[in-house]
């Protein structure tokens, strides 16, 4: 089940199926029912509010995509080869890495 959060409010259809919180879950209670461990069929249309993280199982329907973005699915960073001798301290630590993949790193700050 791939992770999402709102960028705005949204609506999803009855009949979709969702990971939720057990607070998001309390919440909702009469508009969903359990359907496996934190997975709950929509027994109504539900409302996301704007940052509101949650999971869907399927594809997002391709009207919301703009408006919901993937959460937790982390992209692999490829290591960095250098130009270094065989001897030289490497560098480009996790921090680095990191900035790179955001586009923070060399020549960008």
């Amino acid at each position: 089940m791939k992770q999402y959060r709102a960028k705005e409010v949204i609506t999803l259809d009855a009949g979709s199926v969702v990971q939720l919180t057990e607070k998001q879950a309390a919440d909702r209670s009469g508009r969903i029912e359990r359907a496996g461990a934190g997975r709950y069929r929509l027994k109504d249309a539900l409302h996301f509010k704007a940052g509101e993280a949650f999971g869907f199982e399927g594809e997002i329907p391709k009207a919301l995509a703009d408006l919901v973005e993937q959460v937790g699915a982390a992209k692999a960073v490829p290591e960095k080869k250098s130009d270094e001798g065989a001897g030289a301290k490497k560098s480009g630590g996790l921090f680095d890495r990191a900035k790179d993949a955001v586009g923070l790193g060399a020549g960008r700050e």
